[in-house]
């Protein structure tokens, strides 16, 4: 539905869909050769701890902006795309842009009203809080040849993290997506405690780069996010169903983190 004024590509990872994803990605690659790019795993990556962005579609884009937009999300503004690249032409001290959007929680959506503000965010307001679902940013094409050694199979705050020593980020005065949150996303799910594991180790990999920076909020943060974790581990009673083990030693794991912060 993107209307633009600039040639785009779109870069698709299809991690080993067991549905019919795979089927209809090779119809729209056959109608638009030039602009749809797919990738088709025969093996589950996520499953093995690769980040999918990193690993396979950051290294391959061509233009000078990317904007991400994850399996169950979707946009709704068919000028979103010419909104942000008008915004980033004009803008050259701001390294991304943000819109606001509409969340669908468990099938129910939740609709985001007006006003919607204009309201630029530096890296210290990024840390404090993240106000950019990864759906809603547009980003310049910096050399992210340092991020992707962290291999972070989550990690959008880390991702606007650091890009925020290119310049400040934009939230965009209008809505123009909807997130939706279920029970078996990424970062909802209650599944893959070894790709958590890697994840919270990365992250305090990811922490060492901070040290950087003045002022830095992030192990506060890092420490936020293990104790949810655990809190959210514990509400879910995942110990009193299968993989009590995996749930048991992930919270150890935890635990123990978050004490050596």
């Amino acid at each position: 539905m993107q209307q633009t004024d600039f040639a785009y590509e779109i870069l698709i990872h299809d991690d080993a869909s067991t549905d019919s994803t795979a089927d209809i990605i090779k119809e729209f690659e056959a109608l638009y050769p030039r602009i749809i790019k797919p990738i088709y795993q025969k093996e589950n990556q996520y499953s093995k701890g690769v980040s999918m962005s990193i690993t396979y579609n950051f290294p391959r884009a061509k233009g000078k902006y990317i904007a991400m937009c994850e399996g169950d999300d979707f946009w709704t503004d068919s000028l979103k795309l010419q909104k942000q690249v008008d915004f980033l032409q004009e803008n050259e001290d701001y390294v991304a842009c943000g819109c606001y959007t509409d969340m669908e929680r468990y099938g129910k959506l939740e609709i985001k009203d007006a006003p919607f503000i204009e309201k630029s965010f530096n890296q210290i307001d990024l840390i404090r809080k993240n106000p950019f679902p990864t759906l809603t940013t547009m980003f310049r094409k910096v050399d992210l040849t340092d991020y992707n050694n962290y291999n972070l199979i989550v990690g959008d705050i880390e991702l606007f993290m650091y890009l925020s020593q290119f310049g400040d980020f934009m939230k965009l005065p209008f809505k123009g997506s909807v997130y939706r949150f279920h029970g078996k996303g990424v970062n909802s799910g209650n599944d893959h405690y070894a790709n958590k594991t890697k994840s919270i180790l990365a992250k305090l990999k990811f922490n060492e780069k901070f040290k950087l920076f003045p002022n830095s909020l992030y192990k506060s943060r890092l420490r936020f996010f293990i104790k949810s974790e655990i809190k959210r581990i514990v509400k879910n009673k995942i110990l009193r169903r299968k993989g009590t083990k995996d749930s048991s030693d992930f919270i150890k794991f935890c635990i123990q983190q978050y004490k050596m912060l």
